[in-house]
């Protein structure tokens, strides 16, 4: 990981995101993929495609925006590009990932501690 990377562990105070946070004067974030909809792995072609259309989605919203990777810790399962939102509300959260078939996302609130929001 660069200087400017760091990594969030689900349920796990983050120190970085809490400063990040308090840097860009947000209480919030969010982390959403379109990868592999509804759980069903897709070709790297249709996953790119989906976050295209997700960033395209969200930069209509002139939201803060940072480039992120989730990782399965397990490695059971493929990484998948996904997208750090500042500042957003849960419950736009929760319709940008139905929109994109996701079944979960993952919620940054005040205390910087990253939770998992199932979605079906």
């Amino acid at each position: 990981m660069g200087v400017d990377t760091f990594a969030l562990h689900i349920d796990q105070f983050s120190e970085p995101m809490y400063q990040l946070m308090n840097a860009r004067n947000v209480s919030n974030a969010a982390i959403i993929t379109a990868y592999n909809p509804l759980s069903q792995i897709q070709s790297a072609e249709k996953n790119q495609t989906v976050h295209a259309k997700l960033v395209e989605t969200l930069k209509r919203r002139s939201v803060p925006l940072i480039d992120s990777i989730n990782i399965d810790s397990l490695r059971a399962w493929p990484d998948e590009k996904s997208v750090c939102i500042l500042g957003i509300d849960l419950e736009t959260t929760r319709s940008i990932g139905r929109k994109f078939k996701q079944n979960a996302v993952v919620w940054i609130d005040k205390d910087a501690i990253p939770r998992i929001v199932l979605l079906r």
